[in-house]
């Protein structure tokens, strides 16, 4: 029981901090859990050199692989190179698209009263040197309205947080892949013995795939607090762009004592090399305002 109160607690509940990868992100590097309504819109993945509409694929996959667990491992790793081989010097922006599906009417208060609301559009810049280290970061979490919830910011050693107002010591980092923290999920879960499966699968924009899924099946029926109804297992499910190595979506689903299911969480990515906007540059020089004072 303890073990699937972990996985749980692993998808629920995140806010923006001074810790983690220095994005301002919490714990992963764009790790956060997100639900889909309905079928997932068209998303556009671009780099400096292409852009392309990249829905994400039926969920009615070819049949699995038989692939270890290492051989998976090395198919993220792999995809999580290409993914940075050529992002030096540069400015990344990740726009995550994120949508919770859960009987709770958001994902927690934050210090400065704001709800997490269950449907965000999060917009993190990385600073990367010739090095591939992160040297600076913007975290922009807002509605899909506009209104800012919490922005995160990192420069020169510290880190600021908008929603705690708290300044903190926040160390530089390397970009070591855009999985959106699946890979340390996937070797999280089979500690406790979960075995992946993989498909290779062609995206509507003709490039090759990968769909890799992990199926939790508990000991026991679980109650938490997302849902009113126990959950029998889980599923956590990631597609991605084997052009690229870019992460294209990943969710998490539920199966309940009635049969029935939700898809809890699900996040889509746009990726893109550009500067920082004007208004993420401000922020930027207001934590900078801050340290001086």
């Amino acid at each position: 029981m303890k073990k699937h109160l972990l996985f749980l607690s692993l998808f629920i509940g995140f806010a923006i901090g001074l810790v983690g990868g220095g994005s301002g992100l919490t714990n992963k590097f764009h790790a956060h859990p997100v639900a889909a309504k309905s079928e997932l819109r068209a998303i556009s993945v671009s780099n400096a050199n292409t852009t392309t509409s990249v829905p994400v694929p039926s969920v009615n996959a070819p049949t699995p692989l038989p692939v270890s667990n290492a051989s998976v491992e090395q198919v993220i790793q792999n995809l999580n190179a290409k993914s940075i081989s050529e992002i030096k010097s540069t400015w990344l922006h990740i726009q995550e698209r994120q949508v919770f599906d859960t009987d709770l009417p958001n994902n927690g208060v934050l210090p400065n009263g704001m709800a997490i609301p269950n449907e965000q559009i999060n917009d993190t810049w990385y600073h990367v040197n010739d090095q591939g280290l992160v040297i600076e970061t913007v975290s922009i979490m807002r509605t899909t309205d506009g209104q800012v919830v919490q922005v995160g910011v990192s420069s020169n050693g510290t880190g600021w947080n908008s929603a705690t107002d708290e300044i903190g010591a926040q160390e530089q980092f390397n970009l070591v892949g855009l999985d959106g923290g699946f890979l340390g999920d996937l070797m999280w879960l089979e500690t406790f013995g979960k075995k992946p499966e993989l498909v290779n699968i062609t995206l509507p924009n003709r490039h090759p795939g990968v769909q890799v899924t992990i199926l939790d099946k508990f000991d026991t029926p679980m109650k938490g607090d997302a849902y009113s109804k126990p959950a029998v297992s889980a599923e956590t499910r990631a597609t991605f762009d084997s052009v690229t190595g870019y992460l294209i979506s990943k969710e998490t689903m539920f199966w309940f004592e009635d049969g029935s299911s939700r898809v809890f969480s699900r996040v889509i990515q746009e990726i893109t090399i550009e500067s920082p906007t004007t208004e993420a540059l401000s922020y930027l020089d207001e934590k900078e305002r801050m340290v001086s004072k």
